[in-house]
């Protein structure tokens, strides 16, 4: 070989080399632009899901133990205990009650199912006790031969407050009623200062009953949420037969002493 070709052979031997060496720096930094903008891009993606779990955890709050003392005695002062075609009676007929537009007698009822026995004591003598009272156009008649027929005041404000917060105040003159059935009520009196029981005659019964039972509970920062599932039941012939099913979300408040005051029951379904 000439030493003209031999020369000449290693040029292009050694321009081969370059361009490969130029394309192999292009082929990686092309990479590492296309990896440094992946990235760039990446905590923006990281933000958005953090985000959505974000609001998702603010949307379902906090699960509680629906089998927790707080859950179950929260529950206990909306809902009676037994199952009857009246077990939600002091809500009336629409499916969403809010204390703060409620009727103050619906209130009242709930006053009512929420004292306790020791909260009763025997009528006080006073001359100032009428022997009837009309209520709704309806004569109502002392209950004498009731040991506990009298309610003072002070145990009836308490626990209205712990039902609607501790700052809220009722209507003397909006009675307690016992029931659904509107045959026995406690009616104020100023002399005694405290609910006087006052009674007529009344009644009946119904083979179509509610059965209500928690399903969950979570906790929103100052609330707490209690969703109880409704089923509306007939006995027919000895056999329960379930008619429908709801459900129903029953709101409480934290109040600066710490205490839950009732806010809500809405149907969710």
């Amino acid at each position: 070989m000439k030493l003209g070709d031999e020369i000449m052979k290693k040029k292009n031997n050694l321009v081969t080399i370059i361009i490969i060496v130029v394309v192999a720096v292009l082929v990686v930094g092309l990479g590492y632009f296309i990896y440094d903008k992946s990235l760039k891009k990446q905590p923006t993606n990281n933000n958005t899901v953090n985000d959505v779990n974000k609001n998702t955890t603010n949307e379902t709050g906090e699960s509680l133990d629906i089998n927790s003392n707080l859950i179950k005695e929260l529950y206990n002062k909306v809902a009676l205990a037994e199952d009857s075609y009246y077990k939600y009676w002091f809500y009336g007929r629409d499916d969403n009650y809010l204390v703060s537009s409620a009727p103050e007698s619906s209130k009242m009822a709930l006053v009512f199912h929420n004292l306790v026995e020791t909260d009763f004591i025997a009528i006080p003598t006073a001359s100032s006790i009428a022997q009837t009272v009309d209520l709704n156009g309806s004569v109502y008649t002392l209950n004498i031969a009731n040991n506990k027929g009298f309610v003072p005041y002070d145990n009836v404000l308490r626990t209205y407050q712990s039902l609607f917060g501790t700052s809220a105040s009722l209507n003397k003159d909006v009675p307690l009623q016992v029931s659904a059935y509107t045959i026995n009520y406690y009616v104020y009196n100023a002399e005694l200062n405290g609910y006087v029981n006052y009674i007529m005659e009344g009644g009946g019964t119904t083979p179509s009953f509610y059965h209500g039972e928690i399903t969950k509970a979570v906790k929103n920062d100052n609330s707490i949420i209690i969703t109880e599932k409704v089923e509306y039941s007939e006995n027919m012939d000895g056999k329960k037969k379930v008619n429908s099913t709801s459900y129903y979300e029953y709101t409480f408040n934290q109040e600066s002493d710490g205490t839950y005051s009732f806010v809500s029951r809405i149907k969710s379904n």
